[in-house]
């Protein structure tokens, strides 16, 4: 049987940003199974850099896809909506702008003040703004304290946030492919040279290209691409995007044209392209490379890491390069009770997506307080 749900919409009254400034926001959410009621059965959900609150799955039973982790969460499931009530929101500056099955306030957003987006006077958000937001819409529904957070990649990341800021907020978080600390390298490949390359685009006009005729498409594709290409163990891009050997391509006597395996990975990229905002898009980047959540005790890792309550389950990849294995083990092993499960996948960081099978037992048993499997 489809899971079936509905975007709503949470509307808040200056809201305000860490950077200072207080201004109305919105988000979309989504949820999944039945609140009990005692309210202790919430699950939420944070999602990952370019996805959005549709995890699981579909608004109506003719729909091509299911969410992205609809293999987790319904009914039996890993996650399970026969027990839990699961709720997920549209991150603020979700890189979906132009999705119109996402609601979200940033950069792109009409300024009441002067009728026209904000473009870069919107605040610089931090991961602790995401979670205050994720707070907030808890309130609106009578919901002030969670059974677990969970998510993967800027998922985990929130996860990690909560269980610092708001400690005794939630019993358990369940952290996939994500650290408590950016990693430098990820930092770097793909982020920063995201936003690089947007201020090298003329057509980016200092974030103010939203009435430009011409819109600085080609710099969001670069980043999208450069995301994709970072977000997979190479082993998978050899299958996704192989050579043709004996191909008779333009590229072989013009320098910017493209082989066969370029351009089929140019032209996944350009269906999203629609759908997304650059400014949005850099914004989420700045908020990754900026995370860091021992600043909640100004860098003090010892006092930071015991501060933590929450039961914690850390879901590794040894193959990402974004979040590796070993960087999140020195920051696990400083948690009382952390534990954390490692696996190989070709995937690399998206095998928190494309290969949940490998781990769905870990986060059923440990939802469950059951004994955690040792494999």
């Amino acid at each position: 049987m489809t899971l079936l749900t509905k975007k709503q919409v949470f509307k808040e009254k200056s809201f305000a940003f860490k950077a200072g400034q207080s201004l109305d926001i919105q988000m979309g959410y989504e949820t999944f199974g039945t609140l009990n009621d005692d309210k202790s059965n919430v699950v939420l959900i944070v999602h990952y850099f370019s996805a959005n609150s549709h995890c699981a799955g579909k608004y109506t039973q003719e729909d091509a896809t299911s969410g992205y982790w609809d293999s987790l969460i319904g009914p039996d499931k890993a996650i399970d909506t026969n027990k839990y009530f699961v709720i997920c929101s549209d991150n603020l500056c979700n890189c979906g702008a132009y999705n119109p099955s996402i609601f979200t306030t940033g950069p792109a957003s009409i300024n009441p003040e002067t009728q026209k987006p904000y473009g870069l006077s919107f605040p610089v958000p931090s991961v602790l703004d995401i979670i205050n937001s994720q707070k907030a819409l808890l309130a609106s529904l009578d919901i002030y304290h969670v059974n677990a957070i969970a998510g993967f990649s800027f998922g985990a990341m929130s996860a990690y946030q909560w269980s610092v800021s708001y400690p005794d907020f939630m019993d358990k978080i369940i952290a996939i492919n994500g650290s408590p600390v950016h990693p430098s390298y990820g930092s770097f490949a793909p982020l920063q040279h995201s936003i690089r390359v947007a201020a090298l685009d003329p057509k980016w006009n200092n974030g103010d290209y939203y009435d430009c005729e011409e819109k600085p498409h080609e710099s969001l594709h670069l980043a999208m691409q450069m995301m994709n290409v970072a977000a997979f163990q190479g082993a998978s891009y050899e299958l996704l995007y192989p050579r043709v050997h004996g191909e008779d391509s333009p590229a072989y006597s013009e320098i910017t044209q493209f082989n066969s395996f370029e351009q089929k990975l140019y032209d996944a990229v350009s269906v999203s392209l629609p759908l997304v905002d650059l400014n949005h898009w850099i914004y989420t980047c700045r908020m990754c490379i900026n995370f860091d959540i021992t600043r909640t005790f100004d860098g003090d890792i010892e006092k930071t890491f015991k501060s933590i309550r929450a039961k914690l389950l850390a879901i590794t990849c040894d193959d990402d390069i974004l979040h590796p294995s070993a960087f999140v083990k020195q920051y696990v092993d400083l948690i009382d009770g952390g534990e954390q499960f490692t696996f190989k996948s070709q995937y690399g960081h998206m095998s928190a997506v494309l290969e949940t099978q490998i781990f769905e037992h870990k986060i059923k048993a440990f939802l469950e307080n059951s004994p955690s499997p040792l494999v």
